[in-house]
């Protein structure tokens, strides 16, 4: 029973040895947002656009602009995705002038998409679609 009481009181007295202190935080939480637009000013969101009809061996190229609507600054990057007929891609190419740009906040670019068509690009397909990916990363 003597061991019992000594414990207990062993931990009252190391209740009273005890400190503590807030710390006041504060920061910012990064945001990552790029838009695409059809114009400079960055008022028309673009969502969609037509290549029109392009030759064998023949490449387009359009002109967008993208924005950095994010606080921090962010590198871009581009790719393809869900290409209809899937054997459009790899005769079909598309690429972009801005892979690997920065991007500080508020800031807008000039990006030149260009989609290319091989020489031999078979003959049944007539039609195509593609998704353009453009992201930002922080």
């Amino acid at each position: 029973m003597t061991l019992i009481i000594a414990t207990m009181g062993f931990l009252s007295a190391e209740a009273l040895f005890s400190s503590s202190q807030a710390l006041p935080s504060s920061g910012n939480i990064v945001t990552v947002n790029v838009g695409v637009y059809s114009d400079i000013a960055c008022t028309q969101e673009l969502d969609a656009f037509g290549w029109g009809e392009i030759s064998p061996g023949a490449s387009v190229t359009h002109t967008i602009y993208v924005k950095n609507s994010g606080n921090s600054q962010v590198t871009l990057s581009m790719n393809a995705a869900d290409w209809s007929p899937t054997e459009a891609n790899g005769p079909m190419v598309l690429a972009w002038d801005k892979e690997g740009t920065t991007l500080l906040p508020e800031e807008v670019t000039t990006a030149m998409l260009t989609l290319s068509v091989a020489q031999n690009i078979v003959s049944d397909i007539t039609e195509f679609s593609v998704g353009i990916v453009v992201t930002g990363t922080a």
